[in-house]
């Protein structure tokens, strides 16, 4: 590192730190011959954890080894299938509830009266009694069912009032949405991690752009989190396979974004850039090694 690059030269004046925040002043030009390595675990927020994964030559569901933090996984996983499975339900009741309310809200405002949810409910081939039962219990009566979703008793169920029960059934929309789930916290201490968390998942959505997981290898450590020191020899054996997996991914995956066409001198050439690479496949049809570095001259 050139010393007027250190964080501290980076950031001075202070009195210009408006400009001297932009991403083009703190890291300069994009640079295409840099990477980088990703760790996260399953249950870890990352933004950019869904787009590595679905690399292919990722496994998704790793053999675990059988040692203690693997076995605690696997207690947790199993509480979490019942939760989806019940999850899923409500969805599927919500879901159907929804479409229904929008099929009888024949001025298309914005909110529903009361006739527009008798209306609704009398759509039984759509929103089943199943479906009512599990959003409103077995003996639900259809005015404490509007009373109920009419929170400021104005005569009207709003989209907000909609959002809020569904929340209260277990259903964040706007998670839904965006793709993150409200985290289980059962401590003070999970509270602090999951703000850190938060703040760090915003930070990184304004500042990742699609070039910086072109460049990146995401290596999925599954059941082991960042906490997990006191991990076992079969536990940093399926870590270290799991990073060679994803290294592996990337190299597939490098291959074919760069149009690097096979040289008989095992070399390759990219189209992109018009640079050659060191190639070796070691007699194996899959990609074992390569070095991407640029020859000499070239």
């Amino acid at each position: 590192m050139q010393p007027n690059d250190n964080f501290l030269n980076r950031l001075q004046p202070l009195s210009d730190l408006g400009r001297l925040w932009h991403r083009k002043e703190r890291f300069g030009v994009y640079n295409n011959k840099t990477i980088g390595l990703l760790l996260f675990s399953g249950d870890e927020l990352e933004v950019m954890k869904n787009v590595l994964n679905q690399r292919p030559g990722m496994n998704r569901n790793p053999k675990r080894p059988n040692t203690k933090l693997a076995r605690k996984r696997m207690r947790v996983d199993r509480m979490k299938e019942e939760t989806a499975r019940r999850h899923e339900v409500t969805m599927e009741a919500l879901t159907k509830f929804l479409q229904v309310l929008t099929e009888s809200n024949l001025d298309k405002n914005e909110t529903i009266n009361i006739e527009e949810l008798k209306d609704a409910f009398s759509k039984t081939d759509v929103f089943t009694s199943a479906h009512a039962t599990e959003l409103f219990g077995e003996e639900y009566i259809l005015q404490n069912v509007f009373d109920s979703l009419d929170v400021n008793g104005d005569g009207e169920i709003s989209f907000a009032e909609l959002m809020l029960f569904a929340e209260r059934k277990g259903v964040d929309l706007q998670a839904q949405f965006v793709g993150y789930e409200r985290p289980e916290l059962n401590s003070f201490t999970q509270f602090l991690a999951a703000v850190q968390d938060a703040l760090l998942l915003n930070v990184k959505r304004m500042f990742v752009d699609d070039r910086d997981t072109e460049r990146t290898i995401g290596i999925d450590t599954d059941y082991i989190q960042t906490s997990d020191y006191k991990m076992e020899r079969a536990d940093k054996d399926f870590v270290v396979e799991q990073g060679a997996m994803s290294t592996r991914a990337f190299l597939r995956y490098y291959i074919k974004e760069a149009k690097l066409i096979p040289r008989t001198n095992n070399k390759y050439k990219s189209q992109n850039d018009g640079n050659t690479y060191n190639y070796a496949m070691n007699g194996r049809s899959d990609v074992r090694r390569i070095e991407i570095m640029p020859q000499p001259g070239d």
